[in-house]
């Protein structure tokens, strides 16, 4: 059994403890989840000690396992698997996304990625603003879960804004009708959107929900911006910052100044995409040193 991160379910590890060897992938403990397992310790102790092995992804959760009671043999340090770079959508692919779902007049794409409806207060502001001011703007809200597609709905309807479900167009709709809101309810197209993109906001960090991967679209050179709350990559939204390649946007004015940019000023914003790549492209060795220890691990 592979588990990644903290997927630790007791039942589940005691189970397939009797059938394999368990390992836990880019493993991490949070603050949170780190004080949480101190204080039930004795409770977790057995689920610990049916772990063979714990491929963390810095020293600092590798040290915390091993306070928990994981023998210090048992645990490696391998990097952080959220690193690596992307592979580039397939291009057909791409082509059909344009062809689909994109007017010939879109000139500036701005993608909003893994969103909670709460976050939509800002984003709508922003583009009704950015919609009168650029010719050609085009925004593509992408929800965290598609099941939660009418949520969305709801709330543009209320705002009095047009919009379409993807899977409810093909290439038969007019140019006229792509020219608005486009609401991504299918699965599988996130990175493909992030790659397009001329601007990217990645979700769930205007409200408090911990944040989403901002790395995917910055390994494709993109213009990044998230909120305030992205406690769950606290590490990399660190990384990004600290060379320039992402921005963090409070409010509704912030948003529609950080797109503003990124259209008014494409070569700073080209600069700000490269610059949160090389930061991401340093760090992107982990892939290999878990391929490397998993085979060696479920082939001996």
């Amino acid at each position: 059994l592979v588990l990644i991160e903290t997927e630790i379910w007791p039942n589940m590890v005691r189970l397939m403890a009797k059938t394999g060897q368990i390992t836990i992938v880019n493993a991490r403990l949070s603050d949170r989840y780190y004080n949480r397992y101190l204080i039930g310790k004795q409770l977790f102790a057995r689920t610990i000690s049916h772990l063979d092995w714990i491929l963390a992804r810095d020293q600092v959760s590798a040290q915390r396992f091993k306070k928990l009671g994981v023998p210090e043999n048992r645990i490696l340090s391998q990097g952080n698997l959220k690193y690596e770079i992307p592979h580039p959508p397939d291009k057909n692919s791409l082509i059909s996304l344009r062809t689909d779902f994109l007017s010939l007049k879109t000139s500036f794409l701005f993608v909003a990625g893994s969103l909670q409806a709460d976050e939509l207060e800002y984003i709508l502001p922003a583009w009704k603003k950015l919609q009168k001011e650029v010719s050609g703007f085009q925004m593509v809200l992408i929800p965290r879960h598609p099941g939660k597609k009418d949520d969305f709905a709801r709330v543009l309807v209320q705002s009095g804004i047009n919009f379409s479900f993807s899977s409810e167009l093909d290439s038969a709709h007019t140019t006229e009708q792509k020219n608005h809101i486009l609401l991504i309810d299918q699965m599988g197209v996130l990175k493909s959107w992030y790659f397009l993109a001329d601007a990217v906001f990645v979700g769930g960090s205007l409200c408090n929900r911990g944040g989403q991967n901002m790395v995917e679209a910055v390994g494709y050179h993109k213009p990044v911006c998230i909120g305030p709350y992205a406690i769950n990559f606290k590490d990399e939204v660190d990384l990004l910052l600290g060379v320039g390649g992402l921005e963090i946007v409070h409010d509704s004015e912030e948003l529609y100044a950080f797109i503003q940019m990124c259209h008014n000023s494409p070569e700073a914003a080209a600069q700000m995409g490269d610059s949160g790549y090389q930061a991401i492209a340093e760090q992107a060795h982990a892939l290999d040193a878990n391929i490397s220890k998993l085979s060696e691990i479920y082939t001996s």
